[in-house]
């Protein structure tokens, strides 16, 4: 009679773990069959790994470098300036505080954690949380109306959730990732507007001489 073996996995995490167990038992024993179980549980979060990577990839720098240059060339060539002023300035604080703090990432720390997507940088802060509240909020801030910062909230917060989905950071990773942008912010909202009008006086002044 023939022998099958039949194993069950109902989390997404062991079911690349449980299937190289198996394989190496069948190469042992060619005469092995296999049979996979996947529980309930694997099944229904399946159709959440695509959204979540869109979510994560409207946080992400490569979003913005092609984002940017269409809002300046196509949009509003002030919004544009301004986005890549704060894409510049976060991304730059994003990897001073993540070299200061050497944080790990989930799947360093455990093999039980199956990450959906790899970074070999540091885990805190969370460049994406952080370049998500920085750069969404300037144009919330920039359009100054209720439903672009309902918008603005909403992407910030999905961003910072796929990336703990993903299996990329812990949750005080986007955390600080968010207070680090938030801050961000608040210093380009409060500091653009007279640096700018400085910089036009420079210009000025400049052609006259």
């Amino acid at each position: 009679m023939p022998r099958r073996l039949v194993y069950v996995v109902d989390r997404r995490s062991v079911v690349d773990q449980a299937t190289e167990a198996a394989r190496a038992l069948q190469k042992a024993d060619p005469a092995l069959r296999i049979s996979t179980l996947r529980g309930q549980h694997v099944d229904n979060r399946a159709w959440l790994e695509a959204p979540m990577k869109f979510f994560s990839f409207l946080g992400s720098p490569n979003f913005f470098l092609i984002f940017i240059p269409l809002v300046y060339w196509s949009i509003d060539a002030a919004l544009g300036v301004r986005a890549w002023f704060i894409l510049v300035a976060g991304a730059g604080f994003t990897e001073f505080f993540k070299m200061a703090l050497h944080g790990p990432r989930p799947y360093w720390v455990s093999t039980n954690v199956r990450a959906m997507a790899s970074d070999p940088g540091f885990g805190v802060p969370s460049g994406h949380a952080e370049l998500g509240v920085g750069l969404w909020g300037m144009i919330a801030a920039y359009y100054h109306k209720a439903w672009v910062w309902g918008a603005a909230v909403l992407l910030v917060l999905f961003i910072g959730l796929s990336r703990l989905y993903l299996g990329v950071h812990f949750p005080h990773d986007v955390l600080v990732g968010w207070m680090l942008g938030f801050l961000t912010l608040c210093a380009f909202v409060t500091f653009w507007q007279p640096v700018e009008a400085r910089l036009k006086k420079m210009s000025l002044c400049n052609q006259t001489e």
